[in-house]
């Protein structure tokens, strides 16, 4: 915080255009620009109080539920039997992936869970053995620990997962990387 003029950045999230609510309060900032995910301004220190006041009456009546509403898009919906080294080194040429060029998203249904464990050192972590028409893939589900009590053996579920190789002492394999379970 400057002691005469101040700068702020923001981020956004889908469906909530970051510039356009900032510039809504023109008259209370001295000037910045962005684009809909992302701004940036300057303001008078002294009116930072009355910003954050209209900004929050203002976004409150632009911020619906289902803007607020996590969304996962799925790109694909895959068999297991599709999931090959073929199809990862043809995601491969998509890189680099991120904000302009998301990571692929497949998803499988009715996938049966062989085994699932807890991994890191707060056991906040899946470790999984899946299966889907005789073929058996490891998966790995970061953050996801806690519902491993619902996950029996046998368990059927359905995953949204990227497609990636993991490397352990010097082994490759296919693995997924979850990102959603829905329990059946």
């Amino acid at each position: 915080m400057g002691e005469k003029v101040s700068k702020a950045s923001a981020r956004s999230i889908s469906g909530f255009n970051i510039i356009e609510s900032i510039r809504e309060l023109d008259k209370i900032i001295l000037g910045g620009g962005g684009h809909p995910m992302a701004a940036g301004f300057s303001i008078e220190t002294e009116k930072i109080e009355l910003f954050i006041a209209k900004y929050t009456e203002l976004s409150a009546k632009l911020l619906s539920d289902e803007i607020l509403t996590k969304k996962l898009k799925i790109d694909l919906e895959l068999k297991f039997i599709q999931l090959d080294y073929e199809l990862l080194e043809q995601l491969q040429k998509f890189e680099p992936t991120g904000i302009g060029n998301p990571t692929p998203v497949f998803s499988s249904k009715d996938v049966k869970v062989i085994s699932a464990k807890t991994v890191g050192t707060d056991g906040s972590h899946l470790k999984l053995e899946l299966e889907k028409d005789g073929k058996k893939i490891n998966a790995i589900a970061f953050g996801k620990g806690e519902i491993l009590p619902k996950l029996s053996s046998q368990k059927v579920i359905d995953v949204v997962y990227n497609l990636t190789e993991n490397t352990w002492n010097g082994n490759k394999s296919l693995q997924l990387k979850v990102k959603d379970i829905k329990l059946s």
